[in-house]
């Protein structure tokens, strides 16, 4: 019974110690979908509580930026983007900025539908101003808005605590 116990209290000790703090972590920062500024703003974007909406955005398309508070000096591991859209509503591109120097351009995704496109980051990068641009359209036709309801970032977050040498 004693090396049962001696067993059950090694395996939990170890559990501890694997789960202290040590290593990595993510941390999720998440904007309002209604937070965007829009680049094109005779589109006539709609402000809800449950986000932004573009009822028939141009053919050419507008971009909607959001700019995500970034924790400094993190590594940013991946963007989230969750929507929704009609028959003809679609996103057409996603960019992601650090200020103002481009890191991420997707051109031509056709996004439709309800759904949280996720891009992830590799290698995770550091970041002091994450920006994301997202670039709606809308094929001819009725029911062709998009809804955005947030933008989130994943930040890796290292441990502060330094790691003995081995």
């Amino acid at each position: 019974m004693k090396a049962m116990y001696n067993f059950y209290f090694a395996v939990f000790a170890a559990f501890l110690l694997g789960t202290s703090g040590r290593g990595m972590a993510d941390e999720h920062i998440c904007v309002h979908g209604h937070s965007a500024q829009s680049q094109t703003p005779h589109s006539a974007p709609i402000y809800y509580g449950w986000g932004i909406t573009l009822e028939q955005p141009s053919h050419d398309g507008n971009w909607l930026h959001y700019s995500i508070p970034t924790p400094s000096g993190k590594s940013l591991k991946a963007i989230k983007v969750k929507f929704s859209t009609g028959v003809n509503g679609f996103i057409d591109a996603i960019h992601i900025w650090d200020g103002d120097a481009p890191k991420v351009e997707l051109e031509h995704l056709h996004l439709k539908g309800s759904e949280t496109k996720v891009v992830p980051l590799t290698p995770e990068q550091p970041f002091t101003s994450v920006g994301v641009s997202i670039k709606v359209k809308a094929d001819p036709g009725e029911d062709a808005h998009v809804l955005i309801s947030s933008v989130c970032a994943t930040f890796l977050i290292a441990d502060p605590i330094p790691l003995p040498p081995k």
